[in-house]
């Protein structure tokens, strides 16, 4: 069973999207979709000033500066 929860204040955009465009009060993550068919990981782009707990919690490092 798939699970999709909607975070008001958060958009997922794919590589090639200028965040320029996006009101700043925003969080942006983008698509990396380099991983398996179907997958992808999200990486932090801009964070909100104001952003659920839960998605502060679940940010970490990928090992390569990225946070994910």
């Amino acid at each position: 069973m798939d699970v999709l929860i909607v975070v008001e204040g958060i958009l997922c955009v794919e590589a090639g999207i200028n965040l320029h465009t996006i009101p700043d009060g925003i969080g942006v993550f983008r698509m990396d979709t380099s991983e398996y068919p179907g997958h992808c990981r999200l990486l932090l782009a801009r964070l909100a000033r104001k952003h659920p707990e839960i998605i502060h919690n679940a940010l970490c490092d990928n090992g390569n500066g990225d946070v994910l």
